[in-house]
């Protein structure tokens, strides 16, 4: 039988017992393990993965032997035992998770959040374990409690007791800061615990201690002292009034009724899709992924069956267990199914495994698809479309300014005219799969790499589209001339280079624009730059603030406009937009709001593995000329 001997610190690297290298003796194990802790706990955060891995193993029996003590976090990761046996002479504790923290007052509400939900996670594995309410265990921890082998068989945190083993003295526990240590335990000794003697009742003071740090009232503390209890009865009862006091004011649905636990299929779910999505993008996790970042993605299909009740879940070999957690039998496994848009856990009904990794993917797609965009998307103004028919602008016939009212109150009606500009909502789309055995050896690159290409493919279509509407003057408009044209007033008559004196230009010809009635002055302010890879430095230079030695060197620009670069515009040609939101030259639009490119899945048939499918529903096209300026450059 294999064996893994927790002796010592949990996360001390000096002795192997950080997460690393005990989770690495797990995943290369095969058949039984045997787990034998004598332990005063530890890190939380290198004990909760040797918790996962030993939960989720799948190679044989886990057998906790609990040798001498299974203090804070080895008491959690002893949860994780098909069996958990301890000597007659071995003891369990819990409490509270606890940090020291400095900082300012929003820094230590961290801190403190964060340990509330350390806290949960605990409760709800303690609470799995034994079958005890929530509210209880929480008591429980508040309470700092001691358990000997018969009191742990009794709550449920151990399966049996075996004869006690000589083991070498366990270290002085007393600087780990724990409040009720039992008295075999305070100095270096360790001896087997008595349990024949007859308790001694305890005193008024050791009594009114553990009411006190229990935040109970003092009548409380004098009601148990004429009871004349032992001390462990008195912990007893303050646990039973914590428990009673947690249940009466703990809101409903937030433990029994699922809640923040992994019991929770739904929080089990998302923070197995954050765990794939930090290992897909190399972020570093946070909350409830934290403790499953270690799990490969075979480890989190195990966890997820035999968190819902599936038997022998952690003994399925890889392949077996990707396929059990892989599909839903009431879906049709012949068609595509879509990544939810906006919020993206909302998906997690079935928590079917490749609905998650679908998540995590549309995640980071849409990462790397922001990231690769094009600064003309900045000029231009986003639509919704809810379908593929044209779309066009619908414009005031004449607006011009508000008319005043006559006596008699009568108030003249204006015409709105749909432009004969247009476009519609195309579709682009790629397939690219991931095979069974990239799923079972845990590559990742062969999910983020392809999805890396897909959203550079993406935003390069939707570039190419945007730029096409301003390249060489730009697509003829209904009135039979070009976007950017004399008679529009909005391209500069000589070419020039980018100077305080062009740009000045170009400013007054858009302050110059007039409404359709050829009166109204629009009065569009310039607020982008927009140039391609020649004239990049120019335009920078003309934007920036400096400090000029003489007025002649002011830059009336500076902070005005913001300059913004697109390889595709060629040559030296600039252009300047007005706010797009004010002003609309171009629009883009996506079909159903589902911004950027999608990501669908289906079940391999063809080939082992999965299929990822990337649509991109995208349309643009050029609405208006006033809200734009041109200068082919020199």
């Amino acid at each position: 039988m294999n064996e893994i001997l927790l002796y010592g610190i949990i996360g001390d690297r000096a002795d192997n017992l950080d997460a690393l290298t005990v989770c690495s003796a797990i995943r290369s194990m095969q058949g039984d393990i045997a787990v034998r802790i004598n332990s005063p706990g530890g890190s939380v955060f290198e004990g909760l993965p040797i918790y996962e891995a030993l939960a989720a193993y799948g190679g044989g029996k886990v057998m906790v032997y609990i040798d001498g003590l299974a203090a804070s976090m080895a008491s959690v990761i002893a949860m994780a035992g098909d069996d958990i046996i301890m000597a007659e002479s071995a003891l369990m504790m819990m409490h509270k998770p606890w940090d020291a923290s400095i900082g300012n007052a929003d820094e230590l509400r961290q801190d403190a959040a964060r340990l509330d939900t350390i806290e949960r996670q605990l409760v709800g594995i303690y609470a799995k374990r034994s079958g005890l309410s929530p509210a209880r265990i929480r008591a429980m921890l508040a309470a700092e409690t001691w358990f000997d082998a018969e009191q742990a068989q009794s709550a449920g945190f151990a399966t049996s007791s075996a004869p006690a083993l000589k083991l070498a003295a366990m270290a002085d526990l007393s600087p780990y800061g724990f409040r009720h240590l039992p008295d075999q335990l305070k100095g270096h000794d360790m001896p087997t615990p008595s349990l024949t003697n007859k308790p001694t009742p305890a005193s008024i003071a050791d009594i009114r201690d553990v009411v006190a740090k229990a935040h109970l009232p003092e009548v409380f503390a004098l009601d148990l002292a004429e009871q004349n209890l032992p001390i462990d009865k008195v912990r007893e009862a303050v646990i039973d009034r914590l428990a009673t006091e947690n249940e009466a004011t703990m809101p409903r649905n937030q433990w029994d009724e699922g809640g923040r636990t992994f019991d929770n299929p739904s929080f089990q779910a998302n923070a197995i899709e954050d765990a794939l999505y930090c290992r897909i993008s190399g972020k570093q996790p946070e909350g409830a992924a934290r403790e499953l970042i270690s799990l490969s993605m075979v480890d989190m299909a195990r966890e997820m069956l035999g968190r819902a009740g599936v038997r022998n879940a952690r003994r399925m070999k890889p392949v077996d267990a990707l396929s059990a957690a892989a599909w839903n039998s009431a879906r049709d496994r012949g068609s595509f199914l879509r990544a939810p848009r906006g919020d993206l856990g909302g998906l997690h009904t079935t928590s079917d495994f490749p609905e998650l990794l679908l998540g995590a993917g549309q995640r980071y797609l849409l990462d790397m698809f922001e990231a690769a965009g094009s600064a003309i998307k900045v000029v231009a103004r986003e639509r919704a479309a809810n379908d593929f028919r044209a779309m066009s602008v619908l414009q005031l016939s004449g607006a011009g300014t508000l008319d005043e009212l006559n006596e008699a109150g009568e108030i003249k009606r204006g015409t709105f005219n749909e432009a004969k500009e247009s476009y519609s909502v195309k579709t682009w789309a790629k397939i690219f799969g991931i095979s069974r055995n990239a799923l079972i050896n845990d590559d990742m690159g062969a999910f983020s790499d392809p999805l890396r290409a897909m959203a550079r493919g993406a935003a390069e279509t939707e570039a190419s589209q945007l730029a096409a509407l301003i390249a060489e003057n730009g697509p003829t408009l209904d009135d039979g001339k070009a976007l950017f044209h004399l008679d529009h007033k909005n391209k500069a008559t000589t070419a020039a280079a980018i100077s305080v004196a062009t740009l000045s230009d170009g400013r007054r010809a858009l302050r110059e624009q007039k409404d359709r009635d050829g009166v109204t002055p629009l009065s569009a302010a310039a607020k982008y730059l927009l140039v391609g890879t020649a004239k990049e430095t120019e335009a920078e230079l003309f934007t920036s603030t400096i400090q000029p030695n003489q007025t002649a060197d002011i830059n009336p620009f500076a902070g005005k406009m913001t300059p913004l670069v697109d390889p595709r515009i060629a040559g030296n040609a600039w252009m300047l937009f007005a706010d797009p939101a004010l002003m609309p030259v171009i629009e883009y639009a996506y079909l159903n709001a589902a911004r950027g490119p999608q990501t669908e899945i289906k079940d391999g048939w063809d080939v082992l593995g999965t299929e990822f499918r990337v649509v991109l529903d995208f349309g643009c096209g050029v609405v208006d000329y006033r809200g734009a300026y041109l200068n082919a450059g020199a």
